[in-house]
C-alpha cells in the first residue's frame, strides 16, 4: 500500500465536527421533509443556482433531507460525477486503500475519501430527531446551522469564495424550500457577505434525486468502512483494504 502525505480538506473537518454521520440512506416516501423533494433554481451573486433535495433515513437520527446546491453550468459535470460515485464501489475504494496516509497514531484515509467522494457541491444534510438539539415538526420555516439542524458537509464555490449554507427557509403551507441563506467561509470572515438564494420550483430531470440518495447512501457506507470519523485512527487497515 503506498503512503500519502495529503492532507484532509475543510469540508471533511467539517464532516468529523458535525455529529452528521449517516449509516444509510435511503429515500423516504414520509415525514417532515417529503413536501421538500424535488429541484428548486435561482440566482445568487450573478450565478444561476440549481438545488436538489430528497429525504433520506438517517440511521439513529430520525429524519433528514439531503440538499445539493451547485452552479447550473456544472449540471452535467456533476451528474457525471454522482454517477460513479454511487455505482460500482470496488474501483474506489481500491483507490482509498491505494491512498492510505500511514501515521504514527494509524490509518489514516481522510485526505483519500474526501478526494474521492466529495461531490464538488454544497451538500447539506438538514436533520431532526433524538441527536438535534431541537425538533423540526410539520409547518417549521427555518432551519439554520446555528442551532444544529443544519450540517454542512460540502461547500460550494461562486465567483471564487467559498460558502455554507447557514439557513434554510421553506414556506410552511406548501412544504417547499423558498430560500437558502449563505455565509462566506475561511480564516478571515467577511461578516457581511451573507447572500440569500431565493428559490422557486422547477421540474427536476428524471433520475437525479435517486442519484442523490444513493450518492449519500454511498459517501457514508464507505465512511464507516474506511473507519472515517472522530474516534482514533485504526490500527490496522480495514476489512475493506486487506
Amino acid at each position: 500500500m503506498t503512503a500519502s502525505t495529503r492532507r484532509p480538506t475543510t469540508a471533511l473537518w467539517l464532516v468529523l465536527l458535525w455529529p452528521a454521520a449517516v449509516a444509510s440512506a435511503q429515500t423516504t416516501a414520509s415525514g417532515p421533509f417529503h413536501e421538500l423533494a424535488g429541484e428548486y433554481r435561482g440566482t445568487v451573486k450573478r450565478t444561476r443556482m440549481a438545488l436538489w433535495a430528497t429525504p433520506i433515513a438517517a440511521s439513529g437520527r430520525g429524519d433528514a433531507v439531503a440538499l445539493l446546491l451547485f452552479p447550473e453550468s456544472e449540471r452535467q459535470d456533476l451528474v457525471a460525477r454522482l454517477q460513479v460515485l454511487a455505482g460500482e464501489q470496488e474501483a474506489l475504494y481500491w483507490r482509498a486503500c491505494e491512498s492510505v496516509r500511514v501515521t504514527e497514531y494509524g490509518y489514516d484515509y481522510n485526505a483519500a475519501f474526501s478526494e474521492i467522494w466529495n461531490s464538488g457541491a454544497a451538500l447539506v444534510l438538514i436533520h431532526s430527531g433524538p441527536a438535534r438539539t431541537g425538533s423540526l415538526v410539520s409547518g417549521w420555516r427555518n432551519a439554520t446551522a446555528r442551532s444544529g439542524m443544519v450540517a454542512n458537509e460540502e461547500y460550494t464555490s461562486l465567483r471564487g469564495r467559498e460558502y455554507m449554507v447557514s439557513r434554510v427557509t421553506r414556506d410552511p403551507r406548501t412544504g417547499g424550500l423558498t430560500e437558502v441563506r449563505l455565509t462566506r467561509t475561511g480564516f478571515i470572515q467577511n461578516f457581511f457577505d451573507n447572500p440569500a438564494l431565493s428559490l422557486v420550483p422547477a421540474e427536476a430531470p428524471a433520475g437525479v434525486l435517486e442519484l442523490l440518495d444513493g450518492y449519500v447512501a454511498a459517501k457514508y457506507t464507505a465512511m464507516e468502512r474506511l473507519g472515517i470519523g472522530p474516534a482514533r485512527l485504526p490500527t490496522d487497515p480495514p476489512a475493506v483494504c486487506r
